[in-house]
């Protein structure tokens, strides 16, 4: 059986998506999770979002600019922000939403600072947050680069159909957040499991969210036995 996840750091640098000013990659594209962080450049300078380390990184980094900042946007996406906001010598940056004396606020040793509009002036905003018995997640849009990041609430792998199908999480069909996501024009989306929707993000956007909530059921009870491994995987460690 593929291995869920894995928290150590990749062998290798696996970009998935790349596009003028910014890139995806992957530490273990072998696992079902297929955890996905993000590097985005604004100017010379570049933010790690939701960031796994992995063998040659800093490399793929170089060619982009100096790091700036991290940005973790899910609770439980803590990984290894810590590490590369350290090796850089920059804060870590989260939505307010964030328990400041939770995990994994309370585990970092680098600068927090909390996001409740932009994030500093990269021109990336944030436009939802949500809290659902304890999980906390954060979304960044920029407006003139047309520019989604939505870590879990928004997936291509993992839960979703088919990989490289865009589709919400599960228990977000119930009430998918159709104010906050859908009334952005989209040129690209960049989710947290998956390859980004790099062509085509609108129509993917539009079809994810609409009649969500009609398959919520098959959606809810196909998530089933991946959520039991991932429960049954964090209690382990």
């Amino acid at each position: 059986m593929m291995p869920l996840k894995s928290n150590e750091s990749g062998e290798a640098t696996t970009v998935v998506g790349r596009w003028e000013d910014g890139f995806t990659w992957m530490a273990h594209p072998e696992t079902t999770m297929r955890r996905a962080s993000h590097a985005l450049a604004v100017g010379e300078d570049i933010w790690l979002v939701d960031p796994l380390d992995a063998r040659g990184l800093d490399s793929e980094l170089e060619a982009l600019g100096g790091v700036a900042g991290v940005v973790v946007l899910t609770n439980s996406h803590g990984r290894h922000a810590d590490r590369l906001a350290t090796r850089h010598g920059v804060a870590i940056h989260v939505p307010d939403c964030f328990d400041r004396g939770a995990q994994p606020v309370a585990g970092f040793d680098a600068p927090v600072e909390f996001v409740d509009d932009e994030l500093a002036d990269t021109g990336f905003e944030l436009v939802w947050e949500t809290e659902r018995r304890g999980w906390k997640v954060g979304a960044l849009y920029h407006p003139e680069r047309r520019t989604l990041v939505v870590p879990d609430a928004l997936m291509t792998a993992l839960f979703a159909g088919r990989d490289g199908l865009l589709e919400l999480f599960p228990f977000f069909r119930i009430s998918p957040p159709q104010d906050a996501l859908g009334s952005r024009p989209v040129e690209r989306i960049l989710v947290g499991h998956g390859e980004p929707v790099l062509e085509d993000a609108q129509a993917a956007l539009d079809a994810a969210l609409d009649g969500a909530g009609g398959r919520a059921p098959i959606a809810i009870a196909r998530s089933i036995p991946t959520l039991a491994r991932q429960v049954f995987a964090e209690l382990r460690s």
